[in-house]
């Protein structure tokens, strides 16, 4: 079985992107001073490292469990993926919050690079989230909840109406949604090469498992559907919708701290 060539275009077009705004983001991040991932205008910094150390400890909670129960198989999907990229985003942030608190080694290099790689994984995996999200509860829940095989059906429904599934496909977006609050990261329209980085190093993987199995890991994936294209399309476009709109919130976020601050100056006039 051999992958149509409608969708290597797809991929080979979305690698053309990606591979553009990677150059221009990082000749950036090795020009400019990085952003300060640890500051935070609505609590302190010690709060927002009790946030990320809870939200790391909840992440290693499920999994863990969810390896010790499934097994490395596990690694074969997405969500998997991406959950362990939340992961590390959190264990990397509780530990740049944590320099910023103690000051250790702060005049270093190694907190600039910190930075700089914590907001490629925010930029990533918060756009991840919205991907994931959407596509598991809105086309992926609906087609196996509509396999003609009670026993399968009820295996599925098994696997996705359980707590790791909740975790990895809801509470997920509440993790970073509070990132989002909390943090003070800027829009950063080029770290949108991150994403399709991410994405499109996965897109590689699911293809070599296809060649090598003959069926796809999801089956929204599976190439020899007809105008299987659509799909991949439509999953290029809705990357790009939640890259939009963690962008988005970031921007409200920054607007409400202004309007905050322009509060707080009019009363002290």
């Amino acid at each position: 079985m051999t992958i149509p060539t409608s969708i290597i275009v797809i991929q080979l077009a979305a690698w053309v992107q990606t591979t553009t705004f990677l150059i221009v983001w990082l000749r950036k991040a090795r020009k400019a001073p990085p952003p300060d991932v640890t500051a935070s205008a609505s609590v302190s910094r010690r709060t927002l490292l009790v946030y990320r150390l809870a939200c790391l400890g909840y992440a290693l909670f499920i999994g863990i469990r969810q390896y010790l129960d499934r097994g490395s198989i596990a690694f074969v999907y997405y969500t998997v993926w991406n959950w362990w990229l939340l992961t590390a985003y959190f264990a990397l942030a509780a530990l740049a919050s944590w320099l910023a608190i103690s000051r250790k080694g702060w005049s270093s290099a190694k907190p600039r690079t910190l930075h700089w790689v914590l907001v490629a994984i925010f930029h990533t995996e918060a756009s991840a989230i919205v991907v994931v999200d959407t596509i598991t509860w809105l086309v992926l829940v609906p087609m196996l909840m509509a396999d003609p095989d009670p026993a399968r059906r009820a295996m599925w429904a098994s696997r996705l109406f359980c707590l790791e599934s909740y975790s990895q496909h809801g509470i997920n977006a509440l993790m970073m949604a509070g990132e989002i609050a909390l943090g003070c990261l800027p829009p950063d329209l080029w770290a949108a090469g991150g994403q399709g980085a991410w994405a499109g190093v996965y897109g590689v993987w699911a293809a070599v498992f296809f060649l090598r199995h003959g069926r796809p890991i999801y089956p929204f994936m599976d190439v020899k559907r007809p105008h299987a294209w659509v799909g991949f399309l439509a999953m290029f476009l809705l990357a790009w919708a939640g890259f939009g709109l963690v962008q988005g919130g970031l921007a409200l976020r920054m607007r409400a701290e202004r309007r905050s601050v322009a509060l707080a100056a009019r009363k002290v006039e």
